[in-house]
């Protein structure tokens, strides 16, 4: 129990320190460049931006920062270049992936949603 407790402890110092590090960042940035950056955003579903949600978490300790990306007829190259874009950024991490369509011609739409903690203000 106790090797325990030093492991969260030490997880929860390395989070600290990372949100310290950001404390202006916005999920919804850095996702909306990233997807420009990839040229993503002509395959948002219904060309609508990504839905976003904040929740409390962790006894109210930090909030939640979500936002799911719709996205349709798209290959399987450019969303491993996404989620790889998302996995180099420690700040965010993927939360959810779901395919929701596979078509013959390779391609797919899903929903990807994309998550950060910061510290909670209450």
């Amino acid at each position: 129990i106790l090797k325990r407790l030093q492991v969260v402890r030490s997880q929860k110092e390395e989070v600290n320190a990372l949100l310290a590090e950001e404390k202006g960042f916005l999920i919804t940035h850095f996702t909306s460049d990233a997807l420009d950056s990839l040229h993503l955003k002509e395959f948002l579903k219904g060309n609508k931006d990504p839905e976003f949600s904040d929740e409390d978490v962790y006894n109210k300790k930090y909030k939640e920062s979500k936002v799911v990306i719709q996205l349709v007829g798209i290959t399987i190259e450019p969303l491993c270049k996404l989620l790889q874009l998302i996995e180099e950024k420690k700040r965010v991490y993927i939360k959810d992936l779901n395919i929701t369509k596979k078509t013959k011609n390779s391609t797919m739409d899903l929903s990807l949603t994309v998550a950060t903690l910061r510290q909670s203000n209450g």
